[in-house]
């Protein structure tokens, strides 16, 4: 009799299949030509193109990082300007230029005072000509000055400077008639200024007293057509007078007018 069955069988065992076959039973060598198979879920992939690797991200809960603000687009053949990192503050100013601006502008402040000052002392401001009822022992007559023989001759050049003038004639014991043209100016030179005042026909000339004002005058003779007449001018930095005989000179005295310009000067002449 043979033997029953139990029921359990040995498992059955293929030697011919040899031992690689039993040891990579269930997932073949890399060298076998059969594809394994590919398993699901993320994997890398070995490729010669760069890969995209996703940033890590903070855990839940944690602040989230701020992106760096972008700089706008520039426009073509335009340089962008530099943008500060995100946190730092912009470059304060300068306030050593600003100080410094403040110094110069007070610098220029002071000098224009200074000079209107300047001004005000050696300008028109610091004199007045004025012709009063009487001057150096003569009076003012009511004579028209355009009328008078020495106008013609001293008119001009004293309208060439441009300044202001008071005109008046004066007249005196034995027939003295004078002319006298003055006013005050930013003059500067003083000496500059008389060669500007000389009459048109001027014959000869001479330095003379200007008198206690000061200054500088100049007296001579002139020619009114055949005849010769005395004039006398003078002049500061911020005034000047003109005295011009009406009739010819008598020709004994030639200094006769010089001595009398300081007189008549301090009468015409005010300083304020």
């Amino acid at each position: 009799m043979g033997d029953a069955p139990t029921g359990l069988s040995e498992p059955s065992h293929d030697e011919s299949a040899g031992p690689a076959s039993s040891l990579f039973a269930s997932a073949p060598p890399w060298w076998s030509a059969e594809p394994a198979a590919v398993a699901s879920g993320p994997h890398l992939v070995v490729t010669d193109e760069p890969q995209w690797v996703p940033a890590p991200q903070p855990p839940v809960g944690e602040p989230q990082p701020v992106p760096a603000p972008r700089p706008p687009a520039a426009e073509p053949g335009s340089v962008p300007l530099p943008v500060p990192p995100v946190g730092e503050a912009a470059p304060a100013g300068r306030p050593g230029l600003v100080v410094a601006l403040g110094v110069v502008q007070a610098l220029v402040l002071v000098a224009g005072v200074g000079a209107a000052v300047q001004v005000h002392l050696r300008g028109e401001p610091g004199y007045r000509i004025t012709a009063p009822a009487a001057a150096g022992g003569l009076r003012r007559v009511p004579d028209r000055p355009v009328a008078s023989a020495a106008y013609p001759f001293v008119a001009p050049v004293v309208r060439a400077t441009g300044l202001p003038r008071t005109t008046a004639v004066y007249a005196g014991g034995n027939g003295r008639s004078l002319l006298f043209v003055g006013g005050t100016g930013a003059i500067g030179d003083p000496a500059a200024f008389l060669e500007r005042l000389r009459p048109r026909t001027v014959i000869t000339e001479h330095r003379a007293d200007p008198g206690a004002p000061g200054g500088q005058a100049v007296c001579g003779r002139f020619a009114v057509l055949a005849s010769v007449h005395l004039y006398c001018v003078w002049a500061t930095d911020g005034s000047y007078g003109v005295l011009a005989s009406n009739v010819p000179a008598r020709g004994t005295r030639p200094g006769e007018l010089s001595e009398l310009l300081p007189k008549f000067r301090a009468a015409v002449e005010k300083r304020h």
